[in-house]
Parts: structure tokens; sequence; C-alpha cells
């Protein structure tokens, strides 16, 4: 049952191969589907953004509302740098009603624009269906 698997928070995800033996990082595109959360996606998501600006190992550089898939959503760009190994984020939100969706791509920093078009290219070929 679809729903079932989906209400458990359900992902999946696809990663670039390691380089060489100094590249310890695998560039990956996760995507997670989840049960909506109760209240306005819009309210919720600038609750989201306001927060990420107050996180310690997190710095926000860009966010923006856009539509994925047809639907609702906004995409954030921010660093992580929890680990020390500083990771860099595009992460979108998509509100498919009773469904909403996460699209993370995530690189080390300096491969970021590396990968990124690749990335767009799986973010912009996500179809929601029924």
């Amino acid at each position: 049952d679809l729903h079932r698997l989906i209400r458990r928070q359900r992902q999946m995800c696809i990663r670039d191969r390691l380089k060489d033996d100094k590249d310890n990082f695998q560039e990956n595109v996760v995507v997670i589907a989840a049960e909506s959360k109760p209240g306005d996606f819009d309210e919720l998501m600038q609750e989201a953004i306001e927060s990420l600006k107050n996180y310690k190992h997190e710095k926000l550089v860009s966010h923006s509302k856009k539509i994925i898939s047809g639907y609702s959503g906004y995409e954030l760009v921010y660093i992580d740098d929890y680990s020390g190994d500083v990771k860099k984020q595009l992460h979108c939100f998509i509100n498919a009603d009773d469904v909403w969706y996460q699209i993370l791509y995530t690189a080390d920093e300096g491969n970021f624009v590396e990968y990124l078009a690749w990335a767009e290219i799986i973010i912009n070929s996500f179809k929601i269906t029924n």
C-alpha cells in the first residue's frame, strides 16, 4: 500500500561514484516522500527558512518559491558544516496535497557546481503521478 509506505517516509538516493582514492564523498540526490504536516505549507516553510538562519552549523545562501512537477514548492541552498567537512546543499520542498516531497542534492562545497547541472536535470525530471 503506497500510502502506508509514504507514512513511514520513504526515500530514494542516487549517488555519484568516487573519482579516486582521495575522493571521500559521493555527491548525491535524495528524494523523500512523507505525509503532509498539519498547517499551511507556505507558513511552515517560512518558519523553516527563518529557523535555518539561526542554525549554528548551517548557513542559508538563498531561497525561493518555485513550481516543481506542477506543484507549489520552495528551493533552498545552504552550506552545512556539521562535521567540519563542508557540504553545500540544494533542498527542494514540494507540496503535493496530502504528500510532501523533498529533493536534496548534496555535494562537497568545492564540487557543488560541477554536479549541479546533473542534479537540476534530476529535479526537473521529477514527476508526481497518482
